[in-house]
């Protein structure tokens, strides 16, 4: 008897072992993969950082682009109206 629960002792303790080290195995992949996803977490914010920058400098060059299309039309427009003024101008003193 004492044999034998020595035995289904032994064979026990062998199977916790067993587990603990599967358990010991799934831990340290599991922390392999948190690693690697964090890793890859901390590259896609820097991307993101990076594409919000960019596009920050885009709406600034296109809001500068407005701003000198804006001009070019109130010169062109100036000019314009200078040129019509002057038609009228010379209309009138030649008549």
């Amino acid at each position: 008897m004492a044999i034998e629960d020595n035995h289904h002792a032994n064979e026990a303790i062998k199977a916790i072992q067993i587990l603990t080290q599967r358990h010991a195995n799934d831990i340290k992949y599991l922390r392999e993969q948190y690693d690697r996803i964090d890793a890859q977490h901390q590259i896609a914010e820097k991307m993101l950082e990076e594409k919000e920058k960019n596009l920050r400098d885009c709406q600034a060059i296109i809001a500068g682009n407005r701003m000198d299309q804006i001009k070019s039309m109130a010169i062109g427009f100036f000019i314009g109206a200078l040129g019509v003024a002057l038609i009228f101008y010379i209309m009138y003193t030649w008549s």
